[in-house]
């Protein structure tokens, strides 16, 4: 935080974005492409906001804007971008037996 200080007397901002699972080549170019995986179905529809993973250009979007005139007055924080999830509450844990979303 202190180093956010210093910078913020030269005009310098600091952000950051918290994203969530992004659907990028990394992933698709997995042997077991994971957003395809029953992992990957899994995670994208605990996301509240759309049932999906976040698209490259949605993240895109938020960082955009942080480096924007418009977010001139904004230093030193961390934007959620990760569809809703965290406020959810992260996935119950796949892993587990029963935590799985039932097939109703």
């Amino acid at each position: 935080m202190k180093r956010i200080l210093y910078f913020s007397r030269a005009g310098i901002r600091i952000n950051a974005i918290n994203p969530t699972i992004v659907r990028t080549r990394i992933f698709r170019e997995n042997p077991e492409d994971f957003h395809d995986s029953e992992l990957g179905q899994f995670f994208a529809q605990s996301h509240p906001l759309h049932g999906r993973a976040s698209k490259p250009e949605e993240q895109a979007e938020v960082i955009l804007f942080l480096s924007s005139p418009a977010a001139n007055f904004i230093t030193g924080e961390c934007v959620r971008c990760d569809g809703a999830i965290t406020l959810k509450g992260f996935p119950p844990n796949y892993f587990v037996p029963g935590s799985k979303p039932s097939e109703a």
